[in-house]
């Protein structure tokens, strides 16, 4: 499983590795539409874990997205060299 982590200060989500490899992010600077936060504050999934909430505190609302699996998962410079000896 993931960890996300809401960036408060950049109006983002951030996702990692179990063991904080960097994934990726979702979410745009200041804004009231969907995928947009103003000062996200905290993050949770849904018992099944197919719903990722968001809450959106400036703009006084809770988002969801669906959520998969990223499909490539970020590899270590020595595994990525012992793929090509």
């Amino acid at each position: 499983r993931e960890v996300f982590v809401a960036d408060q200060y950049h109006n983002r989500v951030q996702y990692f590795t179990r063991t904080g490899s960097y994934l990726g992010k979702f979410g745009t600077g200041i804004g009231n539409g969907n995928g947009e936060f103003h000062y996200p504050w905290g993050v949770a999934f849904s018992l099944t874990g197919a719903r990722l909430y968001v809450t959106d505190t400036w703009n006084d609302r809770v988002q969801y997205f669906r959520w998969s699996a990223p499909a490539v998962t970020p590899a270590s410079l020595g595994r990525v060299k012992a793929l090509f000896k």
